[in-house]
């Protein structure tokens, strides 16, 4: 709505694509600039985080951005508690994110103000 009706909005209406769907279904023949993941990935098993994040790397066009967050400490606390085979995979999530933010990341900022905080990781793939 804020696309059609915001006069802020309105100007970059035709650069902006929502899209609802699984991201492994969207095309990789026309590369984005910019992508903004809400995905929570600590939810979902590794194999599907791989995947996630290889797809979108696939999409990213030469020098753009990646933006995921994810809140801090949630790992943590979760693998504290929780039972081995759900400890196995959230650890599998922080070696398969690790991975990829060491390879690509170039900026992370900590939004102390987001309840809960969040860490928002940026990545520039090459």
């Amino acid at each position: 709505d804020r696309l059609a009706s915001d006069e802020h909005w309105r100007k970059v209406a035709e650069r902006v694509r929502i899209h609802h769907m699984p991201v492994e279904q969207l095309p990789v023949d026309q590369p984005y600039d910019a992508i903004v993941s809400g995905l929570p990935l600590n939810n979902f098993p590794v194999a599907a985080v791989r995947s996630i994040l290889e797809h979108l790397q696939k999409l990213a066009g030469k020098d753009a951005t990646l933006s995921f967050f994810e809140y801090v400490g949630v790992r943590r606390v979760k693998s504290l508690i929780a039972g081995g085979d759900e400890r196995e995979r959230l650890k599998g999530i922080t070696e398969t994110l690790g991975r990829v933010c060491a390879d690509s990341q170039f900026k992370q900022e900590c939004v102390l103000l987001n309840v809960p905080p969040a860490w928002v990781h940026h990545l520039r793939f090459s």
